[in-house]
């Protein structure tokens, strides 16, 4: 009879920070969205403050889930704001949303 191999299962708060860890070093398709969105909102509003509320209008998506992302998007230095207050992106966020509008660019002219 043949034996088998048990499956080892790192223990869970090794694994649990893994996703995040990885999240926070490589941008994922959210963090383009949000920076590209708040890039192009803060452009058209032509210094006017951009809420958190406009975020969640324009995804569709629940607030709690534009607070979380926000979050994130603070905890990486992307984003400045205070909870309530204006939406503001910091150089680093600003550099990753030109990326995303320039690479958003060669999709549209290819396409």
């Amino acid at each position: 009879m043949p034996t088998e191999k048990k499956a080892r299962v790192r223990a869970s708060k090794r694994q649990a920070g893994t996703p995040r860890r990885t999240r926070d070093v490589h941008p994922s398709e959210t963090t383009w969205h949000y920076l590209k969105l708040i890039a192009d909102l803060l452009e058209a509003s032509d210094g006017g403050p951009v809420l958190a509320v406009e975020l969640v209008r324009r995804f569709g998506v629940a607030q709690p889930t534009v607070a979380n992302v926000l979050k994130r998007l603070r905890r990486q230095s992307l984003v400045a704001s205070e909870a309530g207050a204006a939406l503001r992106l910091t150089k680093q966020g600003r550099t990753i949303a030109q990326e995303c509008k320039r690479r958003h660019e060669i999709v549209l002219k290819h396409c």
